[in-house]
């Protein structure tokens, strides 16, 4: 079992006491890594791997760009997504003085991105397959137990490979497309 360290952080946009957690990546993987990975007992050269992925997901990107919903493999969907709302405007009482309309909503101030959706059984395998350790902000100190206390394992080796996986970045996933 992997152990991921994590700080807590204050939301003081609020105005009330409100908490969250937030992961400490070791550092972000290359194309260059996962070729390298990747590559590891096939044959091919990290190379002509990390061209493969590079030309993959180029395709993937303009496939989303034209309104398409793209499988990346049984475990990722991704697909174009739009933000974008509007509210009634209230009174300082906070009463309704005009109604917001579907009318009213301008997509000229939408924000465009791209929404990803990972598999459940590639969330359920990743939450069985971790535990947490809370560190403070300065020093990665820890300030308390892993979530699976015997776990003594380097978050840096893999035991499958006997060898450092250094990596993880923090991309965005696990979003909810309501289209699923």
């Amino acid at each position: 079992m992997a152990t991921i360290k994590y700080v807590v952080k204050e939301n003081k946009t609020i105005g009330t006491h409100s908490f969250y957690c937030v992961p400490q990546s070791y550092s972000t993987l290359t194309y260059a890594d996962m070729a390298e990975e990747v590559s590891e007992g096939l044959g091919i050269s990290p190379d002509i791997i990390g061209t493969i992925i590079k030309r993959y997901m180029r395709v993937a990107i303009r496939s989303v760009q034209r309104g398409h919903r793209v499988k990346l493999g049984d475990e990722l969907v991704v697909y174009p997504q739009i933000s974008c709302s509007v509210k009634d405007e209230l009174n300082d009482d906070g009463t309704v003085k005009k109604a917001a309309t579907a009318d009213m909503l301008n997509v000229q101030n939408a924000r465009s991105s791209i929404g990803a959706t990972i598999a459940q059984a590639v969330q359920q395998q990743f939450a069985q397959s971790v535990s947490w350790k809370r560190v403070t902000e300065k020093a990665d100190e820890e300030t308390d137990t892993t979530t699976d206390p015997t776990d003594t394992t380097d978050p840096t080796t893999d035991p499958d490979q006997g060898g450092s996986t250094e990596g993880g970045g923090s991309g965005e996933g696990g979003g909810t497309d309501p289209n699923e």
